[in-house]
C-alpha cells in the first residue's frame, strides 16, 4: 500500500492545531474577562477534577487503536480494523457511563472536600456529561491517526473549539450570569455540548469510510479489547496516578500561597494566571512539533513491526534534534517578549511575570512531549509510567513544603526540578532503547549558547519599540540571527532541511 503522505498530513495537522490553540486563547482571553483571574484559577481546579475522570475513560485509548491499526495495515490485514474498532468502542462507552455516574453523583462530595469550594458543584455534574462521548471520540481519532487521514478529524477538532466558544458567548450573552457559580456552569456546559458535536460528527465520518468494507478479519483468537488493555494499562496507571497527584498539587498551590498572606482571591487568582493563562501561551507554539511527533508514532510503529530498527533511529535522533532546535527558538521569543505579550494578551501583570520566569523551561517542556509519545510508540509504556509517578510524587512533596515557605518563587523552583528531572529520565530511556548516539554539544549546549546570543541582540532594542514592533523584531531579527549562528556552529546543516524534506514527501 501507499505509505502516508506526511507533509500533507503534517500541515494538515499543524494547521488545524495552532487553529484550535488560537481559539482557545481567544476564549481564554474572553472568559478571564467575564470572571477575572479568580474565576480563571477556580474553573482550573474544577478541571483538574475533570481531568482525573477524562483520564480513566481515555488515557492509552487513542494511542493503543493507533498502534493496533497501523499494525494491522503493517501486516496487510485491515480487515481486521473493523473488528478493533467495535471492541474498543464498547469498551469506552462502558467505561465512560461508569465514570459519569460517579462524577455526577459525587460532585458535592469532591467540590466540599476536594476543591473546597461549593460554587463549583453544578459545574461538576454538568462536565460529567461529556465523559461517555469524550471516550469514543477518543477511539475514533486513533482510528483516523492510524489510517493517515488526519483531515477529518482535525475538522472536527477545530469545529468542537469553535462550537464551545458559540455555546459559551451565546449562554453568558443571553442569562448574562450575575455570579461565578453561574459562569463556571455556562462554560462547563459549553464543553459538553460541543464534546458530543464532535463525537457525532467523528462517528459519522467514520461510519461513511467503514461502509465499503464490511468483511470480517480471519483471526479468530484477535481480541482488541485485551489488545487494548495491555497497551493501556500501564498509560492508565501512570496518567491516573499522575492525575491524582496533579489535582492534589493543584489544590496545594492555592492553599499554599494564602499562607504566605494572601487572600483567598488573591492566591486563586494567581493560580489562574499561572495555570490557565500562562502555559496556554506558552504551548501554542508547540503545535508544529506536537503534529509531527503525533504523526511519527504510527510511521514509527510501522517501521518497528518490520524490524527496521535502523529506520526507528534514524526518525527519532533527527526529532529530538529539530525539538531542541526549535524549541530554544520559542524561549527566545518568551524570555525577551513576555512581559509585552503578557500584556497585550491578558493585560496581567502576573501573566508578564510567569512568561518570562518560566521560558527556559520550553525546551524542556516541548522535548518531554515529543519524546514521550515515541517512547509509547515503542512500547516503552512502562518506563514513562515509572517516571511520571517519581515525577508526580516529587512534586507534590515539594510543593508542600516550598509553596507555604517561597510563595511564587518556591512554585517556579518545583517546575524547574520536575521538568529537568523527568525530561532528562524520558531523553535517557529513548536513547537507551533506540540506540541512537547524539551530541549534547550540538544538539543542546551550542543551541542554547546561539538563544542567549540572540537574547543579548534583541534587549537592545527593548522600550526603544512600541510593544507590536519590538515582538516582531524579535521573531524576524532574533529569528535569523539565531538560525545563522546554527549553521556557523554546526548545529544544523543542510543536510538535515533535505532529509525532513524527503521524509515528509515520502509517499
Amino acid at each position: 500500500m501507499k505509505r502516508g503522505k506526511l507533509l500533507f498530513n503534517t500541515v494538515i495537522l499543524t494547521v488545524s492545531s495552532l487553529a484550535v490553540r488560537a481559539l482557545g486563547l481567544l476564549f481564554k482571553i474572553f472568559i478571564s474577562n467575564k470572571i477575572g483571574a479568580e474565576g480563571v484559577g477556580l474553573f482550573q481546579l474544577i478541571f483538574s477534577v475533570y481531568f482525573l475522570f477524562i483520564t480513566i475513560v481515555t488515557a492509552g485509548i487513542s494511542l493503543g487503536v493507533t498502534r493496533m491499526v497501523s499494525e494491522k495495515i503493517a501486516s496487510q490485514n485491515e480487515k481486521a480494523i473493523s473488528r478493533i474498532m467495535r471492541g474498543c468502542m464498547g469498551f469506552s462507552v462502558a467505561t465512560g457511563l461508569f465514570c459519569t455516574v460517579i462524577m455526577y453523583l459525587g460532585a458535592e462530595l469532591i467540590c466540599a472536600y476536594w476543591i473546597r469550594d461549593i460554587r463549583c458543584i453544578n459545574a461538576v455534574k454538568v462536565l460529567s456529561l461529556s465523559l461517555p462521548f469524550m471516550a469514543m471520540a477518543s477511539c475514533l481519532k486513533g482510528y483516523f491517526i492510524g489510517v493517515r487521514r488526519v483531515m477529518k478529524s482535525s475538522a472536527v477538532q477545530v469545529f468542537e473549539q469553535i462550537s464551545r466558544i458559540i455555546i459559551v458567548v451565546l449562554l453568558i450573552g443571553f442569562f448574562i450570569p450575575a455570579d461565578i457559580s453561574f459562569s463556571l456552569e455556562i462554560i462547563a456546559w459549553g464543553d459538553t455540548l460541543s464534546e458530543i458535536i464532535a463525537f457525532i460528527l467523528l462517528l459519522s465520518l467514520y461510519l461513511g469510510e467503514r461502509k465499503h468494507n464490511k468483511s470480517e478479519s480471519s483471526e479468530i483468537k484477535f481480541s482488541p479489547v485485551k489488545r487494548l488493555i495491555g497497551i493501556c494499562s500501564p498509560i492508565l496507571t501512570s496518567s491516573l496516578a499522575r492525575s491524582l497527584l496533579s489535582s492534589y498539587e493543584n489544590i496545594l498551590i492555592p492553599h499554599g500561597l494564602s499562607k504566605t498572606g494572601l487572600s483567598k482571591e488573591q492566591s486563586l487568582s494567581k493560580y489562574g494566571a499561572l495555570k490557565g493563562m500562562t502555559m496556554p501561551i506558552l504551548f501554542f507554539p508547540s503545535s508544529i512539533l506536537s503534529a509531527f511527533s503525533t504523526l511519527l508514532v504510527p510511521e514509527i510503529t510501522y517501521y518497528s513491526a518490520k524490524n527496521r530498527w535502523d529506520k526507528v533511529s534514524e526518525i527519532i535522533k533527527k526529532v529530538i534534534k529539530i525539538t531542541f532546535i526549535m524549541s530554544f527558538f520559542i524561549f527566545i521569543i518568551f524570555f525577551s517578549c513576555g512581559k509585552g505579550i503578557g500584556r497585550l494578551i491578558y493585560n496581567n501583570s502576573d501573566v508578564s511575570f510567569f512568561l518570562v520566569a518560566v521560558s527556559p523551561l520550553v525546551p524542556l517542556m516541548y522535548m518531554e512531549s515529543v519524546v514521550d509519545g515515541m517512547l509509547k510508540a515503542l512500547n516503552q509504556q512502562f518506563y514513562t509510567m515509572k517516571y511520571n509517578l517519581i515525577d508526580a510524587f516529587l512534586r507534590v512533596g515539594l510543593m508542600f513544603f516550598l509553596v507555604p515557605l517561597k510563595g511564587v518563587y518556591g512554585l517556579l523552583i518545583v517546575m524547574f526540578i520536575s521538568n529537568f528531572f523527568t525530561a532528562i529520565l524520558c531523553l535517557r530511556r529513548l536513547i537507551r532503547v533506540s540506540g541512537i548516539e547524539i551530541s549534547y554539544l550540538r544538539y543542546i549546549i551550542k543551541p542554547f549558547l546561539c538563544s542567549i546570543c540572540s537574547i543579548g541582540v534583541i534587549k537592545l532594542m527593548e522600550n526603544k519599540l512600541p510593544t507590536i514592533f519590538y515582538i516582531g523584531f524579535a521573531a524576524i531579527f532574533g529569528g535569523i540571527i539565531y538560525f545563522i549562528m546554527l549553521f556557523v556552529f554546526g548545529c544544523m546543516k543542510k543536510n538535515d532541511i533535505d532529509y525532513f524534506r524527503g521524509i515528509l514527501k515520502k509517499k
